[in-house]
């Protein structure tokens, strides 16, 4: 399931970057939730909300305690693609 992962990778690190505001330089393969200061509570459910609206991701309080890094973002998608 790794490489299907891989496969969105740098398409997440793109809607984070856009999400979140913040420089694509900035968003690495290893960022999680407080990594930086637009990665708060406030700027996770608005990820969490694009990534409902793009992937069909939906929100409910496992999810939203899971989906704290880019890799978990990516595996999630990878599985709901596959599923």
């Amino acid at each position: 399931m790794a490489g299907d992962a891989d496969r969105y990778r740098e398409e997440v690190r793109r809607l984070v970057a856009e999400v979140l505001r913040l420089p694509p330089e900035q968003v690495h393969e290893g960022l999680s939730f407080g990594d930086v200061a637009e990665w708060d509570s406030l700027g996770h459910m608005d990820l969490l909300m694009t990534l409902e609206e793009r992937y069909a991701v939906p929100l409910d309080e496992e999810l939203i305690a899971r989906l704290i890094s880019i890799d978990a973002i990516c595996r999630e998608i990878a599985e709901r693609q596959h599923a």
